[in-house]
């Protein structure tokens, strides 16, 4: 997909006239935008949920919570084990958000304040354990769990890169390259994501004339590997 991307923006920015840009720049411009729309994903989300919550929800809105939340999920970790470090359980370096954290099969109840956990730390079971997250980690009552604790949490994007060799002084696209990295975002948010390059460019089209451009390398894209 970073490709397609690529190539669709170098054309539309070279036919307007602004020029080339640097590969550089562009994997730059390509993560701002897509941490610009996993953050709007929330804020939809958000909306549509005080809209279900207050009634007005119908077949179409149902249709958009599940597209959303597919959306979401595409960043989602169901079940990673968490290191135990210095009495407490580090939390992953990637993450954004957070689902859940569970002992075993047990759910751990995350407390709020530092006040309420150390109230209650010392009379809590390994039945109800609770937590409290403090900077990059998570303590954990009864300090006996030391172990079999997991999490489930929406993730950072990956940092996508767009790689290369020059050929003739010309950038040629290198997938092969151990530091290549893909876009991160649902496909069914390419066409989205592409508007936004676009508009940080200084190029704003029509719906209409991106798709057909972008369906225009989609199929030279396939042409291409029918041939190779």
């Amino acid at each position: 997909m970073l490709n397609r991307l690529f190539n669709t923006t170098k054309t539309i920015v070279n036919t307007d006239g602004n020029g080339n840009f640097k590969p550089s720049d562009f994997n730059l411009i390509v993560y701002s935008s897509v941490v610009e729309m996993y953050e709007e994903l929330f804020e939809d989300a958000t909306k549509l949920s005080n809209r279900h919550n207050r009634g007005l929800i119908g077949v179409d809105l149902e249709n958009t919570l599940e597209k959303n939340r597919e959306k979401l999920e595409h960043y989602l970790e169901p079940s990673k084990s968490m290191v135990y470090q210095n009495g407490s359980f580090l939390i992953p370096s990637d993450l954004r958000y957070f689902d859940s954290v569970r002992y075993k099969s047990t759910s751990i109840e995350m407390l709020k304040s530092y006040r309420e956990f150390n109230e209650i730390q010392d009379d809590v079971g390994i039945e109800y354990p609770v937590g409290i997250k403090q900077g990059l980690s998570i303590k954990v009552a009864p300090v006996s769990i030391k172990d079999n604790v997991e999490i489930s949490y929406l993730r950072n994007p990956k940092l996508n890169k767009w790689t290369y060799i020059l050929v003739d002084g010309v950038e040629m696209f290198n997938p092969d390259a151990n530091d290549f990295q893909d876009v991160d975002i649902h496909p069914g948010e390419e066409h989205k994501l592409l508007f936004k390059i676009l508009l940080r460019f200084g190029i704003n089209l029509k719906e209409k004339d991106l798709q057909e451009i972008a369906q225009r390398h989609e199929a030279q894209d396939f042409n291409q590997k029918i041939t190779n």
